[in-house]
């Protein structure tokens, strides 16, 4: 698989997790980054998508795991 080919591939997984969140991509993009964080309610219906709990997201999001 192509650098390009794994790059498409996380556009569209980026691109249906802030369509199942309810949130842009470019929101997504900040939070991968570290610029921002996601709401409260965000990060609940982030957890529940993913199937994980709030510290571990949490610790993701943070660099932390």
């Amino acid at each position: 698989m192509t650098r390009e080919e794994i790059g498409r591939r996380l556009a569209k997984l980026r691109e249906q997790l802030a369509e199942m969140v309810g949130v842009s991509q470019a929101s997504i993009s900040c939070w991968e980054a570290g610029r921002q964080r996601p709401s409260r309610r965000t990060l609940a219906g982030l957890c529940k998508t993913l199937g994980m709990g709030v510290e571990e997201l949490l610790a993701l999001l943070e660099g932390k795991q």
